[in-house]
């Protein structure tokens, strides 16, 4: 991929800010964090017409799980999926439920049995169309920006490995927690960077999905957007992947572009001793 088919940001998506500075470089691709906020990015990127082609057949659902093909594993799926949902169940009874970027529909299928009523967003159109065959669920195939749900109509908003993808991420959790009703559930799981990561400069990292994946949070930098937007954390666990259960306020608002303080400015900082 040539440099002439790359976008590349001038300013920081969360804060504002246009300075950068140096994170990594592996193979072509570059993360840049941005000197306010510390928000880690792939900058340079590819366009957003590149990851439609990538995403859109079905095929690309044959990746390996264990051996075997991920499309084939509906029943582990959802079974897996089954009892997280039921967990969802201690902060907010079934109501709508909204997935964005729900791929195949294991995920909606596990909230119908759960006797929720689920919705899915998915970008692909082999895996919107493979979900309303395979499972008669309703899909918008598209971004969750162009949907025309109305705000406040959701109960819970879950996005599962989906938030690092996203080309604009502020913009996606602005319209996520528009749709979500006061006192709904968001849940959100990414994979992430640790502290020691970041700390010795993500030389030793793999696992980036380099170019696939556009924005790298660690733990606080996913707190510091939440709270920015008016998101309270109701519950975070921090393991091979970042899980977050979080509630819409019912009358705070958003505070965006806030930088966090503490670690996660000294964290930049003493690297830069």
């Amino acid at each position: 991929m040539s440099l002439d088919d790359l976008l590349r940001l001038s300013r920081c998506q969360w804060c504002g800010s246009e300075s950068f500075s140096f994170v990594v470089e592996k193979e072509q691709w570059r993360l840049e964090a941005c000197k306010n906020c510390q928000l880690i990015v792939l900058n340079p990127r590819p366009t957003p017409e590149y990851f439609q082609r990538l995403y859109d057949p079905v095929q690309q659902y044959d990746y390996q799980v264990n051996g075997e093909r991920y499309i084939t594993l509906a029943d582990q799926f959802i079974g897996a999926y089954l009892s997280l949902i039921k967990g969802f169940e201690r902060y907010v009874s079934p109501g709508k439920l909204l997935e964005i970027g729900s791929a195949v529909g294991f995920f909606l299928e596990a909230a119908r049995r759960r006797g929720w009523q689920p919705q899915g967003v998915e970008l692909s159109r082999g895996g919107a169309d493979y979900c309303r065959e395979h499972f008669g669920i309703d899909v918008f195939c598209g971004k969750l920006v162009d949907a025309p749900f109305e705000a406040n109509s959701f109960d819970c908003v879950v996005a599962i490995h989906t938030l690092e993808h996203i080309d604009e991420p502020v913009v996606f959790l602005k319209r996520a927690i528009q749709v979500l009703r006061p006192g709904g559930l968001m849940f959100i799981e990414i994979p992430y960077l640790r502290e020691d990561d970041v700390l010795n400069g993500l030389a030793s990292r793999d696992g980036l999905e380099l170019p696939n994946h556009l924005t790298h949070f660690t733990a606080a930098s996913l707190t510091m957007v939440l709270t920015g937007l008016g998101i309270e954390i109701l519950r975070s666990e921090a393991s091979e992947n970042l899980q977050v259960w979080a509630r819409k306020r019912v009358t705070e608002g958003p505070t965006v572009g806030a930088s966090r303080p503490g670690f996660f400015q000294r964290m930049f900082s003493s690297r830069s001793r």
